[in-house]
């Protein structure tokens, strides 16, 4: 027979089937209640034909024996709210405690407890965001959040912020909203973010009002050179912002985005991925360049691949030797932001955060 079933309770009312052990006992307390509202007891059993003390480690499941108090329900928010594990939580909370039997509390009731943390967070979470700018601004004047970039992302962009790396490629929280990165690197050759912002889309719209405000942030300082990967939107906002920074495309994400057309090639001609590279890394001068990339298309005959034509109509966004006279910090791609996504992620925040957890 084929069916489907159907009940008559209500999802609401809807409740999880609990096993019980009935061993006949006849302990029991009858009352009744009397015309005025009291209660007298009608009658009373006291023998129990079982156990009554649970031992110490299962006390701790029976609800009269739950005893929590304010001040580790607070430790288990701030932990929580610090990205700690599940796990790590337990055990810190079972070494303070002395043992799990004197936690006062177990596993699950911890799952709630974070469960109810995580309702009351996400309730008004705009109205908490801009609380917190409020209040942010009330401690430093200058403190800017139109893009995050504090005191000493701005200093570090007025000396470093030559070349600088963007990407969106990390959604960082439930709405999945795409966050930009301003990244640099110091006269050691480290990572150093210039700002921070979060997008609601990847428009054309959306990029210039990034670039514009991060223009105003950084009192006006365009980078000589704006590396990114190869977004249609991005492209046609930064000339308009940035009308005297060099655009440079990410070779890194060029290269991976015909990963699928190179293979074949590579296939074809065992030795080609090791002269393509040569090409790529060591001419010095654009004429150099264009002189071995003419030899190498000769040699296999690629004049009529495409990927190989897209890379020769492209060149001159992506390709070094162009950019000879133009200070690019030794970066070539738009690695140091995804590694400091990959950071964000590990370390700071969580796709399920709401947007002034993630802000603080």
């Amino acid at each position: 027979m084929k069916g489907k079933y159907t009940t008559s309770v209500h999802d609401g009312e809807l409740q999880r089937g609990r096993a019980s052990k009935k061993i006949g006992c006849k302990a029991h307390m009858g009352v009744k209640m009397n015309a005025d509202g009291g209660c007298v007891i009608k009658g009373i059993h006291f023998e129990h034909n079982h156990q009554l003390t649970l031992s110490p480690s299962m006390l701790v499941f029976l609800h009269s024996h739950k005893r929590v108090n304010p001040t580790l329900q607070d430790y288990i928010k701030d932990l929580q709210l610090s990205n700690v594990k599940h796990v790590n939580i337990m055990s810190l909370l079972t070494r303070l405690s002395g043992g799990r039997d004197k936690l006062g509390c177990h596993n699950r009731d911890v799952l709630n407890m974070k469960a109810k943390n995580a309702r009351k967070e996400s309730a008004d979470d705009v109205q908490k965001l801009f609380k917190f700018f409020d209040d942010m601004t009330e401690e430093n004047e200058n403190f800017y959040y139109d893009v995050h970039a504090n005191a000493s992302c701005r200093a570090a962009y007025a000396d470093f912020g030559d070349c600088t790396t963007f990407d969106t490629t990390y959604k960082s929280n439930k709405f999945h909203l795409p966050l930009a990165v301003f990244v640099g690197v110091s006269n050691h050759l480290l990572s150093s973010i210039f700002g921070v912002a979060l997008m609601g889309d990847e428009s054309v719209y959306s990029f210039k009002w990034v670039f514009s405000t991060f223009l105003k942030c950084m009192r006006g300082k365009q980078p000589i050179c704006m590396l990114t990967d190869q977004c249609p939107s991005m492209a046609k906002a930064i000339p308009q912002i940035f009308p005297r920074s060099l655009h440079k495309l990410c070779r890194w994400h060029i290269m991976r985005k015909h990963k699928d057309s190179l293979g074949k090639l590579y296939k074809l001609f065992p030795d080609l991925k090791d002269q393509l590279a040569a090409v790529l890394n060591h001419p010095l001068m654009p004429t150099e360049f264009e002189a071995a990339w003419h030899e190498l298309v000769n040699k296999y005959n690629l004049h009529d691949v495409n990927i190989m034509v897209n890379f020769w109509n492209e060149r001159k966004t992506w390709v070094s030797a162009y950019w000879k006279d133009v200070f690019c910090a030794c970066m070539t791609s738009t690695q140091r932001s995804e590694s400091m996504n990959h950071v964000l992620k590990k370390r700071f925040v969580r796709e399920q955060h709401d947007l002034h957890i993630f802000t603080q």
